[in-house]
This record gives structure tokens, C-alpha cells and sequence, in this order.
């Protein structure tokens, strides 16, 4: 087999050697972000594993204080609050009107763009 050669137009070059670099220059930046990203990564470990370990010190904490404490007998039962009604009706409407009232804000901001 011999070799064969093309032939490009100088406006075909400059195009291909745009796109080159371009896909070089995106290709840089998502390294880039990538490295950001395992850096974020391993930050968050260990924050969640210093997190833990403070947790558990809080817990053997608490237990220490619980068994220094003197015991007693009370323990008082939560009383649910009771919604009426009227406010189980009022969540819902109030929800919806500003959700009207900001769709009608948007679409007279495009009207005002056109």
C-alpha cells in the first residue's frame, strides 16, 4: 500500500485546528473540575468522620451524665397539638394563590419583554 495524501483548504485547517483546541481546552476544564470535585470529596469525608467521632463522644457523654443523675419516676407524655379545621383549609389556599400570584408576576414580565 502507498500513502496518500490530502489536500485541505486553509479555511478547512484554521476550522479543524479551532475545534481541536477547543475540545482540548473543555476537555482541560473538566479535569479541572474533577480534581475540585475529589477534593470536595475527600473534604467531606473527613468532616463526616470528625463528625462522628464528636457524636459519639457527645453520646458517651450523655450516658455518663444519665447514669450520675438521680432517677426519678416521672415522665411526662407529650400532648399532640391539635390543628382545626380551619387551618388544615387555610395551608393549602394560601399555597396556591402565591404560586398564582407569582406565575402572573412572570407573565407579566414577558409581556413587558415583548
Amino acid at each position: 500500500m502507498t500513502a496518500e495524501y490530502i489536500r485541505f483548504a486553509q479555511q478547512e485547517a484554521v476550522q479543524g485546528q479551532k475545534n481541536l483546541l477547543e475540545s482540548q481546552v473543555h476537555l482541560l476544564q473538566g479535569l479541572k473540575k474533577f480534581k475540585a470535585y475529589r477534593l470536595l470529596r475527600a473534604e467531606e469525608l473527613r468532616l463526616k468522620i470528625q463528625l462522628k467521632q464528636q457524636y459519639d463522644a457527645l453520646i458517651e457523654q450523655l450516658d455518663i451524665l444519665n447514669r450520675i443523675l438521680p432517677q426519678t419516676e416521672f415522665k411526662p407524655t407529650p400532648q399532640p397539638k391539635q390543628i382545626t379545621k380551619q387551618e388544615r383549609e387555610v395551608s393549602p389556599t394560601i399555597q396556591e394563590h402565591s404560586l398564582e400570584d407569582e406565575l402572573a408576576a412572570i407573565q407579566r414580565k414577558l409581556q413587558s419583554l415583548k
